[in-house]
C-alpha cells in the first residue's frame, strides 16, 4: 500500500495499491495474467472504502476477465 496522503482532513487518508495475478491453465498451457490498482480512503481506525479497475494482459480463453471494476467497503473489527 502506498499513501498517497497523510491522515486528518477530508482529503487524508488515500492511498494506492496495486495487485498483479499470474494465470497459468493447466488444461490449455497458456498463461496470462490480471492487474488491478486499488485507490481508496481510510475513513476512520479499521473504515476503508475503495475503487479498483482492473484488466487482463494476453488472455487465453474467451471466459477469462478482459476488464473488471470493483467497489467496496472494508469495516475491519
Amino acid at each position: 500500500m502506498q499513501p498517497l496522503t497523510p491522515p486528518g482532513k477530508w482529503w487524508g487518508g488515500l492511498y494506492l495499491m496495486p495487485e498483479f495475478q499470474p494465470i497459468y491453465d493447466f488444461e490449455t498451457k497458456e498463461s496470462s495474467a490480471w492487474i488491478g490498482i486499488e485507490f481508496g480512503k481510510m475513513f476512520a481506525p479499521g473504515r476503508i472504502g475503495y475503487i479498483k479497475p482492473g484488466w487482463g494482459i494476453d488472455n487465453s480463453e474467451l471466459v477469462d476477465r478482459d476488464n473488471t471494476f470493483e467497489v467496496g467497503f472494508r469495516w475491519f473489527f
